[in-house]
């Protein structure tokens, strides 16, 4: 949360702030107490729960704030709906808010039975089970692998799909217990379900396809000095964007090294870039899921030209 104000430094007059995942609202509530009356505050989340939190915890708002029901990739659309040209400041606090983990009847976590379902958006999509009723074995492990990063994706993958057609696999508990059957929790750090959780719930909400849509549309909604900050949770989502911001800050790599192009001939790059920074032992002991989390920095340059 401190890394995320002190680099909430509005150079407009009137800036204007988007929060791409409202979630509990925190941050949301810290930047819009930094915002002055004239600024214009926008929320996004596709959970409706979310949109609910955020309005109780910003309805003392100096600032104007719209809130949307939607997914982050629709962002060009909603600025245009609200007549809004550029931004001065994005955050993209990314993955599963804690609300979310905490309510089982969400599924999302082994920590409390729940059904399998996994939606951030519970109004929309096939729940996990429905997926999971059409999914053949090789493309599920191969959403384990590329999803989890999990090793033992293809017994894993062989475990669920045969708890499915013994009619076992009905809720969190029989999906850990799936993972379980083939995955010891003695050989592992983690809990031996973690990363299949963590790969099923992407892949039921398409998240990285999301992240992706967000981390091409936004360096050209920046305004000059504003910035983008993206918080992620897992190595997947972190590559993206450490890719996204390494190529924007670096347009001379796109160029082959047979054009012959001087120095002062090169693309200049528009952007600057920061990161990782990691949460301080402050913030991990008030909240132990921020331990693994990951802020990376975009910023647009004022004098780019």
């Amino acid at each position: 949360m401190d890394a995320v104000c002190a680099r909430a430094q509005f150079h407009a007059e009137n800036p204007v702030v988007v929060d791409a995942t409202l979630g509990g609202a925190g941050h949301a509530a810290a930047l819009v107490g930094l915002m002055p009356p004239g600024g214009v505050f926008l929320g996004i989340d596709r959970d409706p729960e979310a949109l609910v939190r955020g309005r109780d915890r910003l309805a003392a708002a100096r600032c104007t704030v719209h809130l949307h029901h939607g997914e982050f990739s629709e962002l060009p659309e909603v600025l245009e709906r609200h007549g809004v040209p550029k931004i001065d400041f994005l955050l993209a606090d990314l993955g599963v808010s804690s609300f979310q983990l905490d309510e089982a009847g969400r599924g999302f976590s082994f920590a409390a039975d729940g059904p399998l379902d996994m939606r951030m958006n519970p109004e929309a999509g096939e729940t996990l089970l429905e997926k999971l009723a059409s999914v053949e074995y090789a493309d599920l492990a191969s959403i384990l692998r590329r999803f989890g990063e999990e090793p033992a994706a293809g017994p894993i993958a062989r475990s669920i799909l045969r708890a499915l057609e013994q009619d076992q696999l009905h809720s969190t508990a029989d999906l850990a217990a799936a993972v379980t059957r083939v995955v010891p929790a003695f050989t592992r750090n983690l809990h031996p379900a973690t990363k299949t959780f963590q790969a099923l719930r992407i892949w039921v909400n398409g998240e990285l396809e999301e992240v992706e849509a967000l981390l091409e549309a936004v360096p050209d909604l920046l305004a000059p000095g504003g910035r983008m900050l993206v918080i992620s949770f897992h190595s997947l989502e972190d590559r993206l964007a450490k890719q996204a911001f390494a190529k924007l800050c670096h347009p001379e790599r796109d160029i082959p090294s047979w054009v012959p192009l001087t120095r002062d001939q090169m693309p200049k790059a528009r952007f600057r870039t920061e990161g990782p920074i990691g949460p301080d032992a402050g913030e991990i002991e008030a909240n132990p899921r921020s331990r693994s989390a990951k802020l990376r920095v975009l910023w647009a340059l004022e004098d780019a030209t």
